[in-house]
C-alpha cells in the first residue's frame, strides 16, 4: 500500500510541475503542424464531521480526498480529433488515520481496499475516443460521456453513465461523479429551410457492453461504505429463545452490517448487457425540444436479501451487526420521454433585472421497470411501468440591497415519480430504495457572484416530500485566478424523519469542508 501512496504523490507533483509551465490555461503543441493541448487539474479536499459521536462516522476530521486529472487533444486533421483523460482519486485519511483507535474500532480502517485509491486502468483512464466528423455528420466512439438530462440534484433522463458517489454526496450537479463508459455516438444535423425550425438533428448511442460498468453507490457497512455507509436500524432483535416453546426471551439491538452480495451482471460483449439510445433534437422558435428513447440496463442492481444473517458481530457501541445474504441483478431499462427548455419573454420584469426566465421540462414513461416486494420471508421481483417527470425554472434577478452589481441566479425544480397498478397489499423497493407510488420532491439552487466573479456562494436544496427529508449544501468560492488557484468551503447537513427512507440513513453525516484547486 506504501508503494501505492508514494506512486499517487508522484503523479501529482509531476502534474504540478506541468501544469507550472503555463499558469494561464491549457497549453498549446504543434505536432506534424496540426494542434494538441494539454490541460488538467490537482484537487485536495478535507472534511471534518459535526454529526455527534455515532458509530456510523467519524467525529472531526474524516476524509481528505484529492483528485488529478490530465487531459488532451490532439487535431492530426480537420475531420479528425483525438481525446484522453486519466484521473487519480483517493482519500489520504486512510494514511492519516491509520493509527487512529476510533478509525478502527468502528471498521473504516477496513473499508481502505474500496476507497482509499483508485488503481488499474478502468478507473485511471477517465475518457478516451476519436471523433470524425465531416459535413453533416459527427461520429465519436470510445470512453465517453452522454448527457441528456436538463436537472441538477436527481437525475430522469440522464440514464446511459453511471455515477460514483462512494465517497459522498457532495457533487450536486454531478460535474464529478459522473463515470465514462465505452460507446459509439453518432449524430446528424439537418439543415431545414424554415423559419419556425431554426436547428434539427439526430444523435445514435450504441453501448456495444466491451465493459460492464454498474453504479458505485454508498455501500452498507463501515467496512464497505467508510463514513458514507448508511446507519440502517434494525431495532430489537431475538436473541434466546426458550428451548421448550421455541419463543424469544431475550433481545438485543441491531443494525445492518455489510452485505454478502451475490449480483448477476452481463458479462463483457454480451448482448444482453448492450444498449440503444436515440435522441431527435430540435430548435423551434428559440425553443429547444428533444424526443428521447432508451433500451438498454439499469445501472444499479434490483436486490432483495436472500435468507437468514450469515454473520453477526457486535459493534463498538454493543449494537449488533447482521450481515445478511444479498442477491439481484440489473434489470432492463426501457423508456421514452422528452424535454423542453426554452426563456419566456413575457414574464421579464424591469423591477427584478429585466432577465427573462429560462423553463425546463423534462420526463418520461418507463416500460416495465423492475422492483423488489416487501413481502416476507423473501421478496419476489414484480414490474410496473413508471412516470417520472421535473418542472425547473432558471431565472436571473437582481436584488440590490443584497447585490447591486450581479445577478441571482435562482434554479426551483419539482419532480415526481409514480409508479402505476401499485400494489396495495405491500411495498415496492426499487434500485434507488423503498418507493411509494407516488414520490415528490423539490430543489433549490442559488448562486451569485461578488468583486468581479472571484467569490461565488451557492446553496443548493433538496427536499425528500415524500419520505419528509433534507439535503442541504451551502459553499462560497474565491476564485484567485479563473484558469488555476478556486478555495472553497462548506457545509452539507442531510436528515431524515422516516427511519430507513430517504436521508435519514445518512443524517449523521453532516461535515464541514474545505478543498483546493489548481487549474493548468
Amino acid at each position: 500500500m506504501r508503494k501505492r501512496l508514494f506512486g499517487g504523490i508522484g503523479l501529482g507533483v509531476a502534474l504540478a510541475l506541468l501544469g507550472s509551465q503555463s499558469p494561464s490555461g491549457a497549453t498549446e503543441y504543434m505536432l506534424g503542424g496540426n494542434p494538441a493541448h494539454v490541460m488538467g487539474y490537482i484537487d485536495q479536499g478535507a472534511a471534518y464531521g459535526i454529526g455527534g459521536d455515532h458509530y456510523d462516522t467519524k467525529k472531526g476530521f474524516q476524509s481528505a480526498i484529492f483528485s488529478a486529472l490530465l487531459e488532451g487533444d490532439y487535431v492530426p486533421t480537420p475531420e479528425l480529433k483525438l481525446f484522453a483523460s486519466g484521473k487519480l482519486t483517493a482519500d489520504w485519511a486512510y494514511d492519516i488515520l491509520h493509527n487512529n483507535q476510533e478509525w478502527q474500532d468502528k471498521g473504516f480502517s477496513r473499508s481502505r481496499n474500496e476507497l482509499y485509491l483508485d488503481t488499474g486502468w478502468r478507473k485511471m483512464l477517465h475518457e478516451a475516443h476519436v471523433t470524425w466528423s465531416s459535413g453533416n455528420l459527427n461520429v465519436r466512439a470510445g470512453k465517453q460521456i452522454v448527457a441528456w438530462g436538463e436537472t441538477d440534484g436527481l437525475r430522469i433522463m440522464d440514464q446511459i453513465n453511471p455515477l460514483d458517489q462512494r465517497r459522498g454526496l457532495a457533487d450536486v450537479e454531478f460535474e464529478n461523479t459522473i463515470i465514462p463508459i465505452w460507446l459509439v455516438k453518432t449524430e446528424y444535423f439537418f439543415k431545414p429551410q424554415s423559419s419556425w425550425l431554426q436547428d434539427l438533428g439526430l444523435e445514435l448511442v450504441f453501448n456495444p457492453n466491451a465493459d460492464f460498468q454498474p453504479n458505485r453507490g454508498l455501500e452498507v457497512g463501515n467496512d464497505k461504505g467508510g463514513i458514507w455507509a448508511p446507519n440502517i436500524d434494525l431495532g430489537q432483535i431475538p436473541v434466546a429463545f426458550d428451548p421448550e416453546t421455541g419463543l424469544p426471551v431475550a433481545f438485543a439491538p441491531a443494525r445492518l452490517g455489510s452485505f454478502v452480495q451475490r449480483i448477476d451482471q452481463p458479462r463483457a460483449w454480451d448482448r444482453q448487457g448492450m444498449e440503444f439510445g436515440a435522441r431527435l433534437k430540435a430548435v423551434i422558435n428559440d425553443k429547444i425540444i428533444t424526443l428521447n428513447y432508451f433500451n438498454g440496463r439499469e445501472n444499479a442492481p434490483i436486490t432483495r436479501v436472500s435468507g437468514p444473517p450469515v454473520g453477526v458481530e457486535p459493534a463498538s457501541d454493543g449494537v449488533l451487526l447482521l450481515h445478511l445474504p444479498l442477491e439481484g441483478f440489473f434489470p432492463r431499462q426501457r423508456f421514452a420521454g422528452a424535454t423542453f427548455s426554452g426563456d419566456f419573454t413575457s414574464l421579464k420584469a424591469s423591477s427584478l433585472g429585466g432577465v427573462a426566465p429560462v423553463l425546463r421540462l423534462e420526463g418520461f414513461y418507463a416500460f416495465g421497470e423492475t422492483y423488489a416486494t416487501t413481502e416476507q420471508p423473501l421478496a419476489r421481483f414484480v414490474t410496473h411501468n413508471e412516470i417520472r417527470y421535473a418542472v425547473g425554472v432558471d431565472w436571473k434577478i437582481k436584488v440590490p440591497f443584497l447585490n447591486p452589481r450581479a445577478y441571482f441566479t435562482i434554479s426551483p425544480q419539482f419532480f415526481h415519480k409514480k409508479i402505476l397498478g401499485y400494489p396495495s397489499d405491500f411495498k415496492l423497493v426499487s434500485t434507488e430504495g423503498p418507493v411509494d407510488e407516488n414520490n415528490y420532491a423539490t430543489t433549490l439552487l442559488v448562486t451569485t457572484t461578488y468583486f468581479h466573479n472571484k467569490i461565488v456562494p451557492l446553496v443548493f436544496w433538496l427536499r425528500d416530500i415524500t419520505n419528509n427529508a433534507h439535503l442541504v449544501k451551502a459553499q462560497v468560492t474565491y476564485v484567485y485566478s479563473q484558469s488555476t488557484w478556486q478555495f472553497t468551503v462548506g457545509t452539507l447537513l442531510l436528515s431524515g424523519e422516516e427511519k430507513g427512507k430517504g436521508f435519514q440513513p445518512l443524517e449523521n453525516k453532516d461535515q464541514v469542508y474545505a478543498t483546493i484547486k489548481y487549474r493548468f
